[in-house]
C-alpha cells in the first residue's frame, strides 16, 4: 500500500502529535509577514535566492542539471567542532551548487546519466572536493544515489528527466509519485506509531524541492507548468521548522525540549517557545526581553541528531508541512478578503513560503541559534 501523499499525513500527524503543536496565532502572524512580503515583491518566484545558483532555463540541460543537484541535495552539516564543507567559500547547498558549477565549467560531463550511473568514489569526492580539502559528507551514499538515478533515467526515461516530467500531463503530484515510485533515494517515507495504530507516511522533501525548483527555473511556464502545483508542500527539513517556532507559528513540548537540549547547556525553564516578531522592533530585542521575563540563560541552542523515523523527528517534520500549509490559506484568504490588494491567489503557495522561511533562517542565522533544533543523519534532506 502506498504512503500517504506529504499533505495528508502532515494533517494525521499534526492531529495526533504528542510533542509538537502548530499553534494558530503564530500561523496568523506569520501570515500576516508574508502577505507583507508579498505586497513588496520580496516573495516571488522572480526573487529566489537558489536563481544565481542554478542552470538558467535557456540551458539545453536545465532540467536534468536540477535533477542532478536534488539527486544530492542532502546532509550538508557537520558535527560540533568539526570543519565544515565549503566550496568557494560557499557552505551546504550552495556548495553542492558551486562544486556542480565548477565540475561543469572544467568541461566535465557530470549531469550526463551515461557517465554518474557508473561514477566511481574518486571521482565523487574529487568533484565535490572542498574548501582546504574537506570531503562532502556521505561520500558513499551520494555515489550510491547517483548510480541508482543514472541507471534508471538510461532503463526507462531516455536518459533525461525531462521524459519523466512529460510522461506526468503538467501534473505535480503525478511527478511527485513517478519519482517516489521509481528512483529509491528520493523515496522519503516512515511509518508514524501512535495511539495504538501505525500510519504509512511521506514528507517527500527531496521529491517536492526537485519539482520546486523545475517549477520556479522556468516560472511555471514551458517543461515547468504544472496545473497542480499547489499539491507540492514546504520542503519538511531541520532548518524551518527552526524559523516556524521562532514565528511562534510551531511549538514544542518541554519534555521535546529538553531531548533537544540534552547536548549542551540548557535554557533552565522553557515552557514554550512562542515568539511574535513585532514589525516595530528588532526581532533579538523581542527575544532578549522574553528570555529576560523567562528568566531564561540565553546560550546558543545544542542541536541533537534524532534517527531518521523516529516520533520526534516525524512530528517536527509533519508540523512544520501542516503548519505552512494553514499559513499559506491564511494568505490566500487575506488576498481573497482584499481586493485592494491587487494580489491573486495563485501568487503564494507552500514553496514560496518555504523558501522565504529558509532565506529568513540564512539572513538572521545569530537570532535563530538560539532555537533548539534537530539535524538527522540521512539521504532524505
Amino acid at each position: 500500500m502506498r504512503s500517504l501523499m506529504p499533505k495528508e499525513s502532515a494533517r494525521i500527524i499534526a492531529s495526533l502529535s504528542k510533542n509538537v503543536t502548530v499553534e494558530e496565532k503564530g500561523v496568523n502572524d506569520l501570515a500576516f509577514a508574508v502577505l507583507e512580503g508579498l505586497k513588496k515583491n520580496v516573495i516571488s518566484v522572480n526573487n529566489f535566492s537558489q536563481i544565481q545558483f542554478h542552470p538558467s532555463s535557456k540551458h539545453p540541460k536545465a532540467v536534468d542539471w536540477i535533477f542532478f543537484l536534488d539527486t544530492l541535495n542532502y546532509s550538508f552539516w557537520s558535527k560540533k567542532d568539526f570543519p565544515k564543507w565549503t566550496v568557494n567559500g560557499q557552505t551546504g547547498y550552495f556548495a553542492l551548487c558551486a562544486a556542480v558549477k565548477r565540475a561543469i565549467d572544467e568541461g566535465k560531463e557530470i549531469i550526463d546519466p551515461k557517465y554518474y550511473s557508473q561514477i566511481t568514489v574518486a571521482e565523487v569526492d574529487e568533484i565535490f572536493r572542498g574548501d582546504n580539502e574537506i570531503p562532502i559528507p556521505l561520500l558513499d551514499e551520494r555515489v550510491k544515489s547517483l548510480r541508482d538515478t543514472g541507471k534508471v533515467l538510461l532503463e526507462k526515461y531516455d536518459g533525461t528527466f525531462t521524459t519523466c516530467i512529460e510522461r506526468c500531463s503538467r501534473s505535480a503530484e503525478q511527478l511527485l509519485k513517478l519519482v517516489a515510485d521509481d528512483f529509491e533515494s528520493y523515496r522519503d517515507e516512515a511509518v508514524y506509531e501512535v495511539a495504538g495504530a501505525r500510519h504509512e507516511v511521506s514528507f517527500y522533501k527531496r521529491a517536492q524541492i526537485l519539482v520546486g525548483d523545475i517549477w520556479a527555473c522556468f516560472k511555471g511556464e514551458g517543461i515547468g507548468a504544472f496545473k497542480d502545483i499547489d499539491c507540492i508542500t514546504m520542503f519538511a527539513d531541520y532548518r524551518v521548522p527552526q524559523v516556524l517556532v521562532y514565528f511562534g507559528a510551531m511549538r514544542y513540548s518541554d519534555d521535546l525540549l529538553k531531548r533537544l537540549q540534552s547536548a549542551g547547556p540548557k535554557w533552565r525553564t522553557v515552557d514554550n517557545i512562542v515568539f511574535r516578531i513585532s514589525s516595530m522592533l528588532k526581532p533579538f530585542v523581542v527575544l532578549f526581553h522574553w528570555a529576560k521575563r523567562k528568566n531564561l540563560s540565553l546560550q546558543a541552542a545544542r542541536n541533537v541528531e534524532l534517527e531518521n523515523g523516529s516520533q520526534d523527528e516525524i512530528e517536527i517534520r509533519g508540523c512544520s508541512i501542516e503548519a505552512v500549509e494553514r499559513v499559506s490559506d491564511k494568505v490566500k484568504a487575506l488576498i481573497e478578503s482584499d481586493p485592494d490588494l491587487k494580489l491573486n491567489e495563485t501568487d503564494i503557495n507552500a514553496i514560496l513560503i518555504d523558501h522565504f522561511l529558509w532565506d529568513y533562517r540564512r539572513e538572521h542565522a545569530d537570532e535563530l541559534e538560539f532555537i533548539p533544533f534537530h539535524k538527522t543523519r540521512c539521504i532524505y534532506y
